[in-house]
């Protein structure tokens, strides 16, 4: 799904990395079914400088085979991959052929044990790494094993305000915002219903607005029906950041955050530059960044505290001089390398850096296809696998996203 953090980040690179003299090339990975590259640039942008990267055979080889072509054909000085898989390995093959060896840049934006893995298994060719947040880049280097001048943080940059927020009057309903992808297992978004009825029982008057999609907005919004039908909460789904500047930034007063683990989260980082108050959780890297400071510029709770959550926002309520002080303090928050000048500066600066680094060359792992099909069971080899199905037009059929392009081994 086109719509997350990480997905405008790689956009705004493909925009605004000329300025500062690379040449960037978009390869998006197209699938049969799931990985879609229209709805992509749909989503995104047609403006955008896109390859598409034909998966759609659905074999392991079929992928490699595609991807090994885009490198051929584009000759990159440097390879970014951003959640696919198996870059690691169409990157090492183009460096041992003989010709104009890539470099291979990671983007690691999340706490998440297998991408972890992966760049452990393949640290000995990994030339750069890019982490979103400072507890990331310690994990690449202690427990990955990349040297440490191979490692940099850089977050999602803060574009400035396109508009002065509405500031709120004494008496309204307090104006709650949640902007996010709308599942469980990282967002816990289940977790805002609940948090409503505690506010329900704290007497707080309130008005939710939800920007987002994802596998749980079904749920969400049957949980959430006779408020959504009372006018109490407006589901918008998926919005572009254009709305969310000129529309719903300006005109929250709190800004709802649940999550397990993250990496340098910038939805809430965007809203405090609009004077909106995150309560947010303590997720894991929350303290080692420094953005969110309970007390200072935002209200902070355990985890899956609900009561606790709801106890920050009926103080934000109740005590207006609170919420302004907390307001001012966060609209300060984001300059240098994480104003949106400043975060693409820096992307230039490290791979500027990373073209001046010898090229790493390590030996290439054996990594099992996960994702095989029968005729692979049945004991024929990948290259003959993708001669048959290319035969008889019958592809891998994957049930998943991440089964058709895998994100992690």
């Amino acid at each position: 799904m086109p719509e997350g953090g990480a997905d405008r980040i790689i956009a705004d690179l493909c925009r605004h990395l000329p300025i500062h003299g690379w040449d960037v090339r978009l390869g998006l990975t197209q699938g049969a079914v799931f990985n879609d590259v229209d709805r992509y640039l749909d989503v995104l942008g047609r403006d955008l400088p896109a390859l598409s990267i034909d998966g759609r055979a659905g074999s392991r080889k079929g992928r490699l085979d595609a991807l090994a072509e885009t490198i051929r054909r584009v000759s990159p000085d440097v390879v970014l991959s951003m959640r696919v898989f198996d870059a690691y390995e169409a990157v090492i093959r183009a460096k041992s052929d003989g010709g104009k060896a890539p470099r291979l840049a990671v983007g690691l934006r999340s706490f998440e044990p297998a991408y972890l893995g992966d760049l452990s298994l393949y640290r000995e060719s990994v030339d750069l790494v890019v982490t979103s947040g400072e507890l990331l880049a310690d994990l690449a280097v202690e427990a990955c094993g990349i040297d440490t001048e191979r490692v940099v943080s850089i977050g999602g940059g803060v574009h400035a305000p396109l508009q002065a927020d509405l500031h709120r009057v004494r008496g309204q309903r307090l104006r709650l915002l949640y902007a996010g992808r709308l599942e469980d297992g990282q967002k816990r978004v289940s977790d805002l219903p609940l948090l409503l009825d505690a506010l329900d029982q704290r007497g707080v008057a309130f008005e939710l607005h939800v920007a987002g999609s994802g596998p749980a907005e079904a749920t969400l919004r049957q949980r959430m029906a006779a408020r959504i039908a009372s006018g109490e909460v407006v589901m918008h789904g998926w919005v572009s950041r254009d709305t969310l500047y000129q529309q719903l930034y300006p005109q929250a007063d709190v800004f709802l955050h649940f999550a397990g683990w993250e990496g340098m989260t910038i939805a809430p980082r965007e809203a405090m530059v609009h004077g909106v108050v995150p309560v947010i959780s303590r997720f894991q890297g929350l303290r080692r960044e420094g953005q969110f400071v309970d007390g200072e510029t935002a209200m902070t709770f355990e985890i899956g505290d609900i009561a606790t959550a709801a106890e920050c926002v009926a103080r934000l309520d109740s005590e207006p001089s609170l919420l302004a002080r907390l307001s001012e303090a966060g609209r300060h928050t984001q300059s240098g390398k994480y104003e949106f000048g400043g975060s693409i500066k820096a992307w230039a600066d490290v791979l500027d850096n990373c073209m001046h680094q010898p090229v790493m060359r390590g030996t290439l792992p054996v990594v099992a296809d996960r994702s095989q099909g029968r005729l692979s069971r049945a004991g024929l080899t990948p290259a003959w696998e993708a001669r048959m199905r290319r035969l008889l037009r019958r592809p891998v059929k994957h049930r998943s996203p991440g089964s058709e392009w895998p994100t992690s081994s």
